[in-house]
């Protein structure tokens, strides 16, 4: 069997980290293992207005909100990020050493830039979630 990739979501209380969740939930390889919003110490299900047209999943309802700085560093392979741009900046670099997928619109490309959209489908990556 293949070893699961462990994964944390900053900004796990917003419609991004939700979405986040969601799409993480059942995947095959990532395991949510840990979850990153301001209500520290808080269960998700109690600190989150779930605001998705589906059931919170069971897995994370339980689960207690960590700050985005206090991760073992060997309990996380990979940390997704829902932060916006001028929060991010501190808390990702601090977790530099990890894989950091986030969705900053500062850091996607200008106007005219080429978005994976933009490339033959033959060339574009494949995805996460696929």
């Amino acid at each position: 069997m293949k070893k699961r990739i462990n994964v944390a979501i900053l900004g796990a209380a917003g419609v991004l980290g939700q979405r986040f969740i969601d799409r993480l939930e059942n995947h095959p390889t990532f395991e949510i293992v840990a979850l990153a919003d301001v209500m520290v110490g808080k269960r998700y299900e109690d600190a989150t207005k779930w605001r998705l047209g589906i059931r919170m999943p069971s897995k994370v309802k339980d689960m207690k909100i960590a700050a985005g700085d206090s991760f073992s560093r060997n309990e996380i392979d990979v940390v997704f990020s829902a932060l916006p741009g001028g929060i991010a900046g501190k808390i990702e670099l601090d977790l530099a050493k990890k894989r950091v997928l986030h969705n900053q619109q500062s850091k996607r490309p200008p106007d005219g830039g080429r978005r994976p959209t933009d490339y033959p489908r033959s060339q574009r990556r494949t995805s996460l979630f696929d």
